[in-house]
C-alpha cells in the first residue's frame, strides 16, 4: 500500500484549510493543483477507522472515496478563490464542473478525454510530453493532444492547453538540461502549432 492522507479525519480537513490559506497568501495564482492521482486505495481498505467511516457514510468504494475527498478540497480551495486542478483520476461523475483534469496516463487517451469534455471539465494535456521519459525529440511532434473523436469545437472550449513536465526521481544537476533541452521547444512547437 502507498501512503495515503486519512480522508475521514476532520483534522485532515482543517490542516488543508490552514495550508490552502497560507498558500492562498504566498501564491496568489488562481489555481490549485491537489495532485488527486496513484491512490490504489489498499491504504484505505486497510485502515479500520477508514472502513467505518465509509459504511457509516454510504462510500460503497475507494473511488467513491476518493471523490468524496476531492469534492471537500475543492470547497476549501473555493473559500480562498482558487480553482483546483487535479490529475485525472481526480475525475468521477461527481466532479464539480469548475475542477480542470490534467490527463497524464497514456492509455484510454480518447475515451477519458471525451468523458471528461462531456461533463464540462476542461483539461490539461501531459500523456506524451513528459521530459523525463528517454523519448527522442521526433515522439513529441507525433503525439496529438487532442483525441482522434474529440471535435474541434470540443477541443477549443474543453482543452486548455499541454504541460511538458520534468520529474525529479531521475533528475540530477549533471543531466537537467540535456534532458530539457531540446525537447522542450519541440513541445512548445507540437502544442502552440497545427
Amino acid at each position: 500500500p502507498t501512503p495515503t492522507i486519512d480522508p475521514s479525519k476532520e483534522s485532515t480537513y482543517t490542516f488543508f484549510d490552514n495550508f490552502f490559506k497560507e498558500m492562498s497568501s504566498l501564491f496568489t495564482d488562481a489555481y490549485l493543483h491537489i495532485g488527486a492521482d496513484e491512490n490504489n486505495g489498499v491504504a484505505w481498505k486497510q485502515n479500520p477507522a477508514i472502513v467505518t467511516f465509509m459504511k457509516a457514510n454510504g462510500i460503497k468504494n475507494t473511488d467513491e472515496l476518493q471523490a468524496y475527498f476531492v469534492k471537500r478540497l475543492h470547497a476549501i480551495a473555493q473559500k480562498y478563490n482558487k480553482r483546483i486542478i487535479g490529475w485525472e483520476e481526480a475525475f468521477n461523475p461527481s466532479l464539480p464542473q469548475d475542477v480542470i483534469v490534467q490527463k497524464w496516463k497514456p492509455f484510454a487517451v480518447d475515451t477519458l478525454s471525451n468523458k471528461i469534455i462531456s461533463h464540462n471539465n476542461q483539461l490539461i494535456i501531459s500523456c506524451g510530453y513528459y521530459l523525463d521519459m528517454y523519448f527522442p525529440a521526433y515522439i513529441h511532434y507525433l503525439n496529438d493532444p487532442v483525441s482522434s473523436n474529440v471535435s474541434t469545437a470540443d477541443a477549443d472550449k474543453g482543452i486548455l492547453g499541454g504541460e511538458a513536465a520534468i520529474w525529479s526521481e531521475s533528475e540530477n544537476e549533471g543531466n537537467e538540461e540535456i534532458r530539457v533541452w531540446p525537447r522542450a521547444a519541440t513541445i512548445a512547437e507540437r502544442l502552440w502549432s497545427a
